[in-house]
Parts: C-alpha cells; structure tokens; sequence
C-alpha cells in the first residue's frame, strides 16, 4: 500500500508523481492490445487499483466530494503483457449495456521480437527439417516479423473436463505464439490455426511440450482443451 498520496480541500487535486490517478465513478484502467483512442476494445483486462482517494470540497452552504482511484506506475508497468497497451477507458451504462471505450493510452509494453527466446523451438524445427544453422536463422527472424505482429492474447488452459467460469468468451483459434504457450501447461497435441509463411504449401505447426513435432496441412481445431478470454 503506497504511502504518500497527497490530498486537497479543493478540485483540482493531485497525486505523487508516481501513480496514474482516475475518476472512480466513470473510469478504470484495463490493459488491451492495439488500442484506438474513442473506440471500444475487443479484448480487455481489469487492471486492480492500490487504493482510492476521497477529497471533500466545501462550499457556503453545500459539501461535496470527490472520489479518485489511483494506480502505481510500475505496478500498471510491470503487469502490462508484451506488446499490450495500459489505457484509461470511460466506463457508461447504456440500457442493459456497459460501454467501456479507450479514453487515454498510457502505456505500451513493446514486444521483443531478436530477443524472443520462448520462440526458439521454431529454429530447433527448422533445424530438424534438415535446414542449415544459417538458413535455420534467417527463416526464424522472418517468420518472427510475421507471428508478432499481433500481440498475443491473455487466456487460460482449461482441460475438457474443467468447468469454464460462466461469461467467459470461447475462441478455438490459436496464433503461433498462443499455441506454444498453450503446450506448455497442457499434456496433449495443440493443433495451430495460424500456418508457416515460408513454405511453399500451407503447414500448419502441432505443438508437444513446448516443441514443434510436426506440421499438418489441413486445419484442425483442439478438441481436448478450451481456452477462455477474459471477460
């Protein structure tokens, strides 16, 4: 819990330096990939304040108040998934509907693509199609500018026989990059939707463990797990 916040008898008030601080009525901080100031995000995730702030404001004849949420700079940092954004956004209810639309970007993790070794695997299967440690190399910093493009998503592994918490979006398409990460906490086969570049005919990757065990040519969806998206 942070210390120091200072307090003000009077709007317009303000906090440390080190924290990001927002109207508690209307607005909340969530992280979300390829954010557009203004417009509503496909896939979002709350992002949990340290404390709240409450300033009182008092006027002949009326008192008031102010409530603010603050957040801790390198908390909302640290937590931030690679090449997602930390994003204020303005949160309404329309009808039965809560819109929640980016109101302001504050911060975007960038992704380390050179640096990427979680993806080595890729050149370990290269390497075993018979490529040489030079071509191995070339082909994996190509494909790398393809499969990081589009930042991966945060999501849980649930078994086939695991209830899914109630509201939580289903997708069966996996990326590269989702697809080994789904094999590294799940025993069996996962099946990629998103193919190869380089080859000369459509090969999709099937991940064991972490490891590229072979490529499929026709696409296949997972039938022994489900992964669930925020809600």
């Amino acid at each position: 819990m942070p210390k120091t916040v200072k307090n003000a008898t009077a709007t317009p008030f303000t906090v440390n330096r080190g924290y990001y601080a927002v109207a508690a009525e209307n607005e909340a901080i969530y992280y979300t990939p390829n954010p557009i100031v203004g417009e509503e995000a496909a896939h979002k995730v709350w992002v949990e304040h340290d404390l709240s702030i409450v300033t009182e404001v008092i006027g002949d004849g009326y008192d008031a108040e102010c409530r603010v949420n603050a957040y801790e700079k390198k908390f909302v940092k640290a937590k931030c998934p690679q090449g997602w954004s930390a994003v204020v956004m303005h949160v309404e209810e329309v009808g039965n509907d809560v819109i929640a639309k980016v109101k302001q970007v504050l911060y975007t993790r960038p992704l380390r693509v050179v640096d990427d070794l979680d993806m080595q695997c890729l050149i370990r299967f290269f390497r075993s199609e018979g490529m040489s440690v030079k071509v191995a190399n070339a082909t994996f910093l190509e494909e790398l500018k393809h499969i990081c493009k589009t930042p991966m998503r945060v999501f849980d592994v649930f078994e086939s026989h695991e209830k899914v918490p109630k509201g939580r979006w289903m997708d069966p398409n996996l990326s590269i990059r989702e697809a080994h990460y789904a094999s590294l906490c799940h025993k069996h086969l996962v099946y990629c939707q998103e193919p190869f570049r380089f080859f000369w005919k459509t090969e999709y990757p099937v991940f064991f463990m972490g490891e590229i065990l072979r490529t499929v040519e026709q696409l296949r969806q997972n039938d022994t797990f489900r992964i669930a998206l925020p809600q």
